[in-house]
């Protein structure tokens, strides 16, 4: 083994080890196995034969135990009696499909001697030569880079290192009201890593029963095939990758500090595999790795969040250090104003949950439409919906956020014709809703108190919007248009006069679509409705065969 960068020896202990804690002796054994690893402390394995049975019990395991434990451990052992101060303290844990007991931890022991005499905790095998992966994470790796980036990086590292890497993959969970986790897979060969996400119909998917990651996000230890392209394998992802060359497959957890399990994944097609220099320093810096993966992941959560409930611009101005009571941006924009009617009769005919579900209904029509054509949505304000196409340019004459308003609007109530005609077919009434589009100067501003903020708009033309919006029930119409956002527009549009809106100081001149504008408004549909294609994810079963 001389040069060898990592070691595993089992070997039986030269002297009976006994173990106390609270006073009791929990065990005590002449047949004692010692697992002695690179830079581990040694594990120390009894019979259940002689173990104190009557003193422990048996704990199931909590979700982060068991996403903890090694493989084939189903209980911890603790003492029957708490602690005086009540705390449980973990002592041995159980594996039952070799019935032993290893010892848990060092520190959980009143006394571990060898024929009487105390043990001091030993260090496990020593390497003279430092783990090179290690190294390369602490002082070579730049932290900042995105996960993608890191991934290749890391990939880079271990090929220089001499691995048979055909593809280095990571799964990483996510914080997010769509996806459930992120992952990426570098392939040997390749310019780039190659990037997905896994929404969270793939919790509900045959595929992830029948992938890897299963076992591991259950809380297994890891999973380790050698791979034969004339055997048949237990996971379908193993008979592709032996199309592909592979020789041999590793996945292992990698475990945040909250104890949120992912997922790392290592491919080989070198004729054997990887070897055991090759997958003991891996295994030893995972928690360093997991540590930089960390950071890179609560950024993209913070991201993600932000953007979610602020809106991508309001979002990319607080990531950017506008979070001080006052801050503000002057912008020009078309301001979206859309409203529900009847809220108050269907709040009071319906149940609270069958409530929640028409709104969320009513914002995928509203809402949807705002997002699917590059505007941002502000706020929700009861089932109000606030939204903004910012402008460029203030003295461009036909802004192309004007043209993308319309065409939102237009959407948005080809949307609520398709939901109306599904209500009918159940013999729900359907929904009516208005929507004000007016163009005009903005402040975004950063408002409430040090403890609570919220960027807003905030100008006279968000309230004119807002009271246009409120008169299109009495115009019998379903969009009222500016004249300042009409004029931007090159198509013709149907005056419908001139009114004196509450809280407004001057008549405003406003407009409505023409009398017929179903075929301009099915043709903007199917283009959103193509758009919407072109930027869909693979389907669930090509992300979980990942």
């Amino acid at each position: 083994m001389k040069g060898s960068l990592y070691r595993i020896m089992v070997e039986s202990a030269p002297a009976r080890i006994a173990i106390d804690a609270a006073g009791v002796r929990l065990a005590e054994s002449t047949k004692v196995r010692v697992l002695r690893e690179t830079r581990q402390p040694p594990t120390y394995y009894f019979p259940h034969t002689d173990v104190a049975l009557s003193c422990l019990q048996h704990c199931a395991p909590t979700a982060r135990s068991r996403a903890m434990r090694d493989i084939g451990t189903l209980w911890w052992a603790t003492l029957a009696s708490k602690t005086p101060c009540g705390a449980t303290r973990h002592l041995l844990k159980a594996h039952r499909r070799s019935r032993v007991y290893s010892l848990s931890t060092w520190d959980a022991m009143d006394a571990c001697c060898a024929d009487g005499e105390q043990i001091i905790e030993p260090a496990g095998v020593v390497i003279d030569a430092p783990n090179p992966h290690a190294m390369w994470l602490m002082h070579a790796a730049d932290r900042s880079l995105p996960p993608e980036r890191m991934l290749a990086a890391f990939a880079t590292h271990l090929r220089e290192q001499g691995f048979p890497l055909l593809r280095l993959g990571v799964l990483v969970r996510t914080l997010h009201p769509l996806v459930f986790a992120w992952g990426g897979l570098d392939w040997r060969g390749r310019s780039a890593p190659e990037t997905f996400e896994m929404p969270y119909e793939v919790l509900r998917a045959e595929e992830l029963r029948l992938s890897p990651y299963a076992p591991i996000l259950g809380g297994e230890g890891g999973v380790r095939r050698r791979i034969d392209p004339r055997a048949r394998a237990d996971f379908p992802i193993l008979e592709d990758l032996a199309r592909r060359g592979a020789t041999d497959y590793a996945a292992m957890p990698m475990q945040f500090s909250d104890g949120q399990i992912n997922i790392l994944t290592l491919v080989a097609d070198g004729a054997e595999g990887f070897t055991t220099d090759q997958r003991g320093p891996m295994h030893e810096v995972l928690p360093l790795l997991s540590s930089i993966f960390e950071v890179s992941s609560h950024r993209r959560t913070a991201s993600v969040l932000i953007e979610t409930y602020l809106g991508r611009q309001t979002g990319t101005g607080v990531l950017a250090g506008k979070v001080r009571r006052g801050d503000s941006e002057a912008i020009h924009a078309v301001v979206w104003f859309s409203d529900l009617r009847a809220s108050t009769r269907l709040t009071e005919a319906l149940w609270r949950h069958e409530y929640l579900e028409l709104l969320n209904d009513y914002f995928d029509c509203m809402a949807g439409a705002v997002l699917a054509y590059e505007g941002e949505v502000l706020k929700y304000i009861g089932d109000a919906v606030m939204a903004i196409f910012p402008v460029a340019d203030p003295h461009e004459l036909r802004p192309i956020a004007v043209a993308l308003a319309l065409a939102a609007a237009r959407d948005a109530s080809a949307r609520v014709d398709r939901l109306n005609s599904a209500r009918r077919e159940r013999g729900i009434d359907p929904i009516g809703f208005g929507i004000a589009l007016h163009r005009g100067e903005f402040t975004n501003g950063n408002v409430g108190t040090p403890r609570r903020l919220d960027f807003t708009v905030i100008g006279g033309a968000a309230n004119e919007a807002a009271r246009m919006e409120a008169i299109t029930r009495d115009l019998g119409e379903h969009m009222l248009i500016s004249a300042p956002v009409a004029e931007s527009l090159p198509e013709a549009l149907r005056a419908v006069g001139r009114y004196s809106l509450r809280g407004v100081a001057h008549a405003m001149e406003l407009f409505a679509l023409p009398a017929d504008d179903s075929e301009k408004r099915e043709a903007d549909t199917q283009t959103h409705q193509q758009r919407c294609q072109d930027r869909a994810h693979d389907s669930i079963g090509q992300m979980i065969r990942h």
